[in-house]
């Protein structure tokens, strides 16, 4: 059987095959008005398995903003699973993604779906926790807001570590690094009240049938002829000193800007006391692959198989100097052996050390189950 994967623009054909499985688990129809907007976009790119001319799964990748993307939507036709399908996808999206930090969200109850994205190269980082505001809460007094919010600040706050540095921004995840913080602040969209540090955004909604759509104007100014009735504020709260009451007069000052959305992680110890009733969400996961952790995350050569797949099939030395790892001659420069107990590595000496990511392919050939950093590069963020 030949499956074929490419890229398309119709998007009539998700919507038949999502309709085909109307009432199958973890079948989100709401995804259909989703992609038909987002397919406006030019950083949007739909996927499509197909076995003779049949559309047999889809997937679609995005884009966004802060050097981050997404990938979402992935469906395989309930007759052709387990067969690879969704592996090819998932590969062929993520292939097609510019951004150095990539994101996923899923049920955690879908487990088959989890093993598939953590094969790849995914991991858990947190489930999401959500609650909305519509009205003031009591609160008998209120605290200066300001914008006088520091990096280091951020990074030593509470949540800040729990979600590894990851912010819902306009509904998709970034990674908060400091460009993206001192950005951000200097666009007012970094605010403090009291002990409570807040990454805030504002969004537009709009509700299609049973389901609530938001979007930031990053998205918002690519839809045509889609008319938004809500005013949003998104709030992801981090926290100097745990006071609820901190965050309370944070979300009655928000208030006046429009209905406010709290985006937060599950084990958030300071929203879960207020008088709210909040939605656990799904997992939030991030890609950890082999080249992208390799430059940006010091090391971790041996994570997912093939870094060419991901890079157009390049030579591994061309993979690596896309993202700043210096050749001369056969040495690679900026990468030292971390591990000479493991047997590709044992007889090597640091002088010998040759472009670690053919080290990188020899060990998954011979060690797949037992996968270890054998090489760090010194290439930094």
């Amino acid at each position: 059987m030949e499956i074929t994967i490419r890229e398309s623009r119709d998007v009539g054909r998700v919507i038949k095959l999502y309709e085909q499985h109307k009432g199958v688990p973890f079948t989100y129809l709401m995804n259909i008005p989703l992609v038909k907007m987002l397919s406006q976009l030019e950083s949007f790119k739909i996927f499509l398995a197909e076995v003779n001319d049949e559309i047999v799964g889809c997937i679609h990748a995005l884009d966004y903003v802060y050097d981050c993307g997404y990938i979402g939507g992935l469906l395989v036709h309930k007759d052709f699973r387990r067969m690879g399908i969704g592996g090819k996808l998932l590969k062929t999206a993520l292939s097609s993604l510019r951004a150095k930090y990539v994101y996923l969200f899923v049920e955690e109850k879908n487990t088959v779906a989890i093993n598939l994205f953590e094969k790849t190269g995914f991991k858990k980082i947190y489930r999401r926790l959500l609650y909305t505001v519509s009205v003031p809460l009591n609160n008998g007094f209120k605290l200066q807001i300001t914008s006088e919010v520091e990096w280091e600040g951020l990074k030593n706050a509470i949540g800040f570590l729990e979600r590894k540095g990851i912010v819902n921004f306009g509904y998709y995840p970034i990674k908060m690094t400091r460009n993206v913080f001192e950005d951000l602040k200097a666009k007012g969209k970094v605010l403090r009240c009291g002990g409570v540090i807040a990454i805030i955004e504002n969004l537009h909604g709009l509700i299609v049938g049973d389901n609530l759509y938001t979007f930031n104007d990053y998205v918002f100014k690519h839809l045509q002829k889609v008319d938004f009735s809500r005013k949003i504020v998104e709030i992801n709260p981090f926290y100097i000193e745990p006071e609820p009451s901190d965050l309370v007069s944070l979300i009655n000052h928000l208030l006046t800007l429009g209905e406010v959305h709290i985006k937060t992680y599950d084990r958030d110890p300071v929203v879960i006391k207020l008088p709210l009733a909040g939605k656990i969400g799904a997992l939030t996961m991030e890609y950890k692959g082999a080249c992208t952790q390799y430059v940006y995350n010091g090391g971790g050569l041996l994570e997912v198989v093939d870094t060419q797949m991901y890079y157009g099939r390049k030579a591994p030395n061309q993979v690596a100097e896309l993202f700043g790892v210096h050749f001369y001659g056969d040495l690679t420069m900026d990468a030292v052996i971390v591990n000479f107990d493991h047997p590709i590595t044992r007889d090597k000496k640091q002088e010998d050390l040759f472009n670690p990511f053919l080290l990188y392919d020899a060990a998954i050939d011979r060690y797949p189950s037992n996968a270890t950093v054998l090489v760090r590069a010194g290439v930094k963020d």
